[in-house]
């Protein structure tokens, strides 16, 4: 008799959290990134039946006569985690209709986020490489500050409504870093040739430890750059330390996604890179 399994991937439970694709605003994120590799490995074995894929990405299947080729499906499923990771996924359309490319003319101002935004990335460094998905969770007023709150990467971000300052992150594992005054990544309008200077103060509330840095940042120019999610008009944003002139990092922002496509910065071993893989847009 054959034996019909259901799980949810990783082992026998199968659990599988993945994450870019479909263009339906009805998914998340992380399902269009997990339907993606569905997709992909649905020929890898007859045995293994899709049931659905959750909000938060997790796959569910069946599988109909024990664990026959359940060892296939996963090699599969992995294989398409590593070529999302590395930007060689399959080629989806955008989650948001993104119209031409433009050249950005005029100072670019501050954007206006909306509650359910999200943007999915792929990052990689020399030891590793991965996926990963920002979302807009909430809005919240802290320290006195109307703030977006946006969930990720194993952290919650606290950004000023007015200009996207960074006010605090509660990273996983417990450790709240917060910034005094709120870090100034961006001073609207933006434009080329624009240079902004802070020294912040990070405290570490969890070991107490705290840091203070010179920030210098300078738009360095209008770039049109491709990532996974397509190509965007951006101003490209070179942070550094002002005592010491070392690189803190690149990021490319693009006004069209509200959001940056593109970010580097120098690690021990080398470089970690993050770009677009998709991203959601919602009206206010």
């Amino acid at each position: 008799m054959a034996l019909a399994v259901r799980a949810c991937v990783s082992g026998l439970s199968l659990v599988v959290l993945l994450a870019v694709g479909c263009a339906s605003m009805s998914n998340t994120l992380a399902q269009d990134l997990a339907w993606e590799r569905v997709e992909q490995c649905k020929n890898a074995s007859l045995n293994v039946i899709l049931d659905r894929v959750d909000p938060d990405g997790r796959v569910w299947v069946t599988l109909r006569n024990g664990t026959v080729g359940l060892a296939d499906w996963q090699a599969c499923m992995q294989k398409a985690a590593l070529d999302q990771a590395t930007g060689k996924g399959p080629s989806a359309p955008p989650a948001t209709a993104v119209a031409p490319a433009a050249a950005i003319t005029g100072p670019v101002a501050a954007p206006t986020w909306n509650v359910g935004e999200e943007w999915a990335y792929r990052w990689e460094s020399p030891e590793n490489k991965g996926t990963y998905i920002e979302s807009l969770v909430r809005q919240e007023r802290l320290d006195g500050l109307d703030c977006y709150v946006m969930k990720g990467g194993g952290s919650e971000s606290f950004y000023r409504r007015e200009d996207l300052a960074l006010v605090r992150e509660a990273r996983s594992g417990g450790a709240v870093v917060a910034s005094q005054p709120p870090r100034l990544q961006f001073d609207w309008p933006l434009s080329v040739g624009k240079r902004w200077e802070q020294v912040v103060s990070t405290e570490n509330r969890e070991t107490r430890a705290t840091r203070e840095t010179p920030w210098v940042w300078e738009v360095t120019a209008e770039e049109t750059i491709t990532v996974p999610a397509g190509a965007f008009p951006t101003l490209r944003i070179v942070a550094n330390n002002k005592r010491t002139g070392a690189l803190i990092y690149e990021m490319w922002y693009s006004p069209t996604v509200k959001w940056w496509v593109r970010m580097r910065y120098p690690v021990r071993t080398g470089t970690h890179e993050r770009e677009l893989l998709s991203f959601k847009l919602r009206p206010a």
